[in-house]
This record gives structure tokens, C-alpha cells and sequence, in this order.
């Protein structure tokens, strides 16, 4: 499993997965420390997982004796799942030595279209987070990663359903 080495906390598996050469920095959640993933056992997990994808997709019919060609892309594909779930458990992450955060926001946030002069990007979050529940609301609210504006609107939320109630 990936953990911190810092503070032994057990990184999240999307976050993890996702790593990529370019983009192999991720944010503890518990103590707030950037971590790294080295590049070297990224590529490398790259290049076998290609490897032994296109070994099985292209053998597994005849290994196993079926004519149709997509379920070896199939049985190819799942190999390629299970060493994913794999590389989660071997991925080795060490604190980065640029710890600037700005970088890291969720690029959803970055992305916010621009509002008219009466909507507020509060607001904006209020309707995308209409749906959450009050626990998740309560998280969005405590959460150290979270911008000022996505803080407010969950706090916003959860004051008018109490007031509904």
C-alpha cells in the first residue's frame, strides 16, 4: 500500500493510480505533506503494464482455445486492471522537495467558467453541491484542501437546511 512516509498514512487509491511521469505529486491527506512518486518505478510500471498487456491480449486466444479475438482484448484488459491494483500496493512515495501546493488544486475548481457580475463562485458551489449529503457537506467544511469559497458554500448549505428542519 502506499503510505506517507512521513506520518505512515495510507494515500488514496485514485490518487495513487493516477500518477503519471508528468504528474507525480500528491498531497497527504492526513498531515498535509506533498509526496512524490519517483519517476524511475513509474516508467517502469508503464512499460511492463504495455508489455504484458499486449503479451496477453494477443495470446490469451489461443492459450485458452476461443476464436474471438475482443476476448483476449478483454482478458488482456482485466490482467491490465489487476496490475494496476498491483502497482498501488508497490508504488514507493517520499516527501517532495516542493512542497508549494497551488498546483494541486482540483483542476474542476481551476476550470470554473466565468460567472455573470450577480453569480458568485460560492453560489456556483452551492448548486454543485446541492446534492451531497450533510456528512459529506460536514467533510467539504473541515477539509484542509479545500478552497475558501467551496469551505463558505458548504458551510451556507448546511445553516439552511438546519433552518428548514
Amino acid at each position: 500500500m502506499s503510505k506517507c512516509p512521513k506520518c505512515k498514512y495510507r494515500v488514496n487509491f485514485i490518487n495513487t493510480i493516477t500518477l503519471t511521469r508528468y504528474s507525480n505529486r500528491v498531497i497527504c491527506q492526513n498531515c498535509d505533506t506533498v509526496l512524490e512518486a519517483d519517476k524511475t518505478s513509474l516508467n517502469s510500471f508503464g512499460v511492463i503494464g504495455v508489455i504484458l498487456f499486449l503479451i496477453v491480449a494477443k495470446n490469451a486466444n489461443s492459450w485458452l482455445g476461443i476464436e474471438n479475438q475482443l476476448i483476449g482484448y478483454g482478458i488482456g484488459f482485466i490482467f491490465l486492471i489487476v496490475l494496476t491494483i498491483l502497482f498501488y500496493f508497490r508504488v514507493k512515495l517520499r516527501v517532495s522537495k516542493n512542497q508549494d501546493k497551488k498546483e494541486l488544486v482540483l483542476k474542476e475548481v481551476q476550470e470554473i467558467p466565468d460567472l455573470p457580475e450577480n453569480y458568485t463562485r460560492v453560489e456556483y458551489l452551492k448548486i454543485k453541491f446541492y446534492d451531497k449529503s450533510n456528512d459529506e457537506l460536514e467533510f467539504i467544511v473541515t477539509d484542509k484542501n479545500r478552497i475558501p469559497e467551496a469551505k463558505r458554500a458548504a458551510k451556507e448549505l448546511l445553516n439552511e437546511r438546519k433552518n428548514v428542519t
